[in-house]
């Protein structure tokens, strides 16, 4: 038996020709893309949605904090595709969701409808008022409009945040902080891993 000795020059992003460069970074935005965690969207989303319905921002809320506090559950899918955005369900009652119009209703309920098994956007959810008596309240659509509003505001927020977790600054910057940031080959496709090397 004979050992092998094999050895590789790896780049780091810095030491790549123009053309390189931007293969690298190009992976290195798509490999963000597939794997950025879930909770992390959903969290900021659920966040938002606080803050829109009650005006109290308190940052990252978790999904299980979320129907804790409002009542809601928050669906969504920003994959850019149709069909793509974010739904909303559950019960809310006035005396928390106060940047509502609620008018002479004390609580709604947000009902998925034939829409919602097949999508997840604002037109997914059926919303229903009623008074301190269970009686029905008819709205004219006031406050369905807000909560489709809101979904829009929070698909517009999601994609905002994909966008920042995998843009060229974030990327560079991650890759910047790693202990081992000379990872490419010299037409700036990755290396494989046993070959990457400390600056």
């Amino acid at each position: 038996m004979k050992d092998i000795t094999v050895t590789r020059q790896v780049f780091a992003l810095d030491e790549l020709s123009p053309a390189a460069r931007n293969v690298a970074i190009e992976k290195l935005r798509n490999d963000n893309y597939e794997n950025i965690p879930s909770d992390m969207i959903s969290e900021g989303l659920c966040g938002k949605l606080v803050a829109l319905i009650t005006g109290d921002d308190r940052g990252d809320v978790s999904a299980k904090n979320l129907e804790k506090l409002t009542g809601l559950t928050l669906e969504w899918s920003l994959s850019y595709c149709q069909g793509d955005g974010v739904a909303i369900y559950g019960e809310i009652y006035n005396d928390y969701a106060t940047q509502l119009t609620w008018g002479n209703a004390v609580w709604a309920k947000l009902t998925r409808n034939s829409h919602g098994y097949h999508y997840s956007h604002r037109n997914c959810f059926t919303v229903e008022l009623f008074d301190g008596d269970g009686d029905t309240i008819d709205d004219n659509g006031v406050m369905a409009n807000e909560l489709g509003d809101m979904c829009t505001t929070l698909e517009r927020y999601g994609y905002a945040e994909i966008e920042h977790y995998t843009s060229e600054p974030y990327v560079i910057e991650l890759l910047n902080n790693n202990d081992t940031p000379r990872i490419f080959n010299a037409d700036g496709t990755l290396a494989p891993s046993q070959f990457w090397a400390a600056l």
